[in-house]
């Protein structure tokens, strides 16, 4: 029975193509604050996003519907993944009991929309969906609203 590539080596495959397009991302031996984060989190990132923030650093960038947070472990980047879940104290208290990690925003439709690893719905490899969310229904009424899936996994959404 064939097997695609690991999880590594997908994360590996990615960076190479986002670098060729002139994003910077580049490794790194070790990225403390990722275990520190995880510690404030309904659960550990899922493996494929994992393997990107532990062994990479890189500003925010664009990639389809979602800008996704930095990780270059400066705990004041206004952009920085380990900040911006947290930035929002209303909005970070209402996805995080709801099971949700924002890993970054929207770019298409309402921009303050949060994208978000469902934490809900865990797949095949230990994967969870990434989704749109509506701020608005969450900063309004303590209420979770999926926009829409954009994809069944983290790694998919690299693809």
């Amino acid at each position: 029975m064939a097997t695609g590539p690991s999880t590594d080596e997908a994360i590996d495959t990615f960076v190479a193509r986002m670098n060729a397009l002139s994003v910077a991302i580049r490794p790194i031996s070790a990225a403390p604050w990722i275990g520190e984060l995880e510690v404030r989190l309904p659960r550990p990132f899922p493996p494929s996003f994992r393997s990107l923030v532990t062994r990479y650093a890189f500003a925010a960038f664009d990639l389809g519907p979602a800008h996704l947070f930095a990780n270059e472990g400066e705990p004041t980047g206004e952009d920085e993944l380990a900040r911006r879940i947290f930035a929002d104290r209303t909005l970070a208290t209402v996805l995080l009991q709801a099971g949700y990690v924002q890993i970054g925003m929207s770019v298409d439709g309402a921009f303050y929309d949060p994208v978000c690893l469902d934490m809900n719905e865990r797949g095949r490899g230990g994967e969870y969906p990434l989704v749109r969310m509506d701020h608005e229904v969450a900063l309004q009424f303590d209420r979770i609203r999926v926009v829409r899936r954009i994809a069944r996994s983290f790694l998919q959404f690299i693809s």
